[in-house]
């Protein structure tokens, strides 16, 4: 016969094998295409990015989070789990030029705001794409205050003529170098 203890132990994992099977079932209201396997935490990061879903037309969105494998964006239309998809990211002065990923459409939220998680696709990718890719995250990374949403005023935006990246106030957002206006990444659209 079992004792007290050993009951709470089978009864605590039967609880957490359940709730597992039905965040995978989508009962938590997202669908998915299988386990989310994500090898570390992703970081919260937005950044205007262009995504193609299996061959339409490139829609404007922007990250939610990321991490080397994998990314969160919104608002994406027509996408199912399993379908490939192309983000487009803009260049980064001195982290990254211009450059294009391929992945996977892992998870859809239900919601209006259509966010998707993508898988990012190695075996599609050019090495120097991931290494692009990779550079970003780590700049990120190590520049963990731009990440945050911090209240005092100051932004990290992109210059629209010389393309000047770095922090603003937001009350003059001037570019260093030239003068020119600074339009920040982390817009709310």
């Amino acid at each position: 016969m079992a004792s007290d203890g050993e009951k709470s132990i089978v009864q605590g994992g039967i609880r957490d094998i359940l709730k597992k099977g039905r965040s995978l079932l989508g009962e938590d209201g997202a669908k998915y295409a299988g386990p989310e396997r994500r090898v570390s935490n992703r970081i919260p990061l937005r950044l205007p990015v262009r995504v193609c879903v299996s061959g339409e037309e490139y829609q404007d969105c922007r990250t939610i989070d990321i991490n080397l494998g994998g990314l969160a964006l919104q608002p994406v239309t027509n996408a199912e789990p399993r379908q490939s998809v192309a983000i487009a990211f803009e260049g980064f002065p001195g982290v990254a030029p211009p450059f294009t990923l391929s992945g996977e459409v892992i998870r859809l939220q239900t919601d209006d705001s259509r966010t998707i998680g993508l898988k990012v696709n190695r075996a599609r990718n050019p090495p120097e794409a991931a290494g692009h890719y990779r550079n970003l995250i780590r700049y990120y990374l190590h520049h963990r205050p731009l990440t945050e949403e911090i209240n005092s005023g100051y932004f990290e935006g992109r210059c629209a003529e010389c393309g000047w990246v770095g922090r603003v106030g937001g009350r003059r957002p001037i570019c260093s170098r030239c003068g020119g206006a600074v339009k920040p990444f982390h817009s709310s659209t």
